[in-house]
């Protein structure tokens, strides 16, 4: 939760379109020169982005009502050329609530880092987007980045392969989830584990809050 004066959360929800996941093309070419934009101009402590399955985009900013007008200039132009089919704020893609961070779900000493990781997983997926990797070298970084990321937290291997085979974590499965994208059918490329994880908090906490 922010404090009175200081950073708040702002949430827009953007849908492409078309039905499914959005594709790296509609993302470099509609989402991120917006997000480009936006930092350049407003004052961000942090910012991040998902794929629920429409761009579910968030910033942390002391400049809030300057951002949010600035969000309605620029995707509301893009509504009228029939670019997106809609765009929404609210709290986890509902628009009769504000999100104000996951502290309550994360914990205070932990949300700060789980929102760096947001932060630093969406800058990274937007720069391996904006280079235009082909599908196969962007499999290859998710793959690569789970497996460093569980090294560094000390898994082996037979604890990594006990992970993959049902947990789940919103740092490793971050580039999978916002940038495997295969354009010609619109399918994401995902474990098995996060579909199931993705379908047990639809029936846990509503069809809007998977992230």
């Amino acid at each position: 939760m922010s404090k009175a004066g200081g950073p708040r959360w702002i949430e827009c929800n953007i849908f492409p379109p078309y039905l499914g996941v959005p594709s790296r093309q509609f993302m470099v070419e509609r989402i991120f020169p917006i997000v480009t934009k936006a930092l350049a101009r407003f004052e961000c402590q942090s910012w991040h982005y998902f794929f629920e399955p429409e761009v579910r985009l968030r910033f942390y900013t002391t400049e809030r009502d300057g951002l949010r007008r600035f969000l309605d200039s620029e995707f509301g132009g893009l509504l009228k050329r029939k670019e997106i089919r809609a765009y929404v704020y609210g709290k986890h893609g509902d628009p009769s609530a504000r999100y104000e961070g996951e502290e309550e779900v994360w914990g205070k000493a932990e949300w700060p880092l789980a929102m760096a990781m947001y932060h630093n997983g969406a800058q990274l997926a937007k720069s391996l987007m904006e280079i235009k990797l082909p599908s196969d070298r962007l499999n290859y970084h998710a793959q690569r980045y789970v497996h460093l990321l569980l090294n560094q937290l000390g898994y082996g291997y037979s604890a990594e392969a006990s992970f993959h085979s049902g947990a789940y974590h919103d740092a490793l499965f971050m580039v999978v989830r916002g940038i495997v994208a295969d354009e010609m059918n619109k399918k994401v490329v995902v474990p098995l584990s996060y579909v199931e994880e993705m379908e047990r908090r639809k029936r846990k906490h509503g069809k809007n809050r998977v992230s």
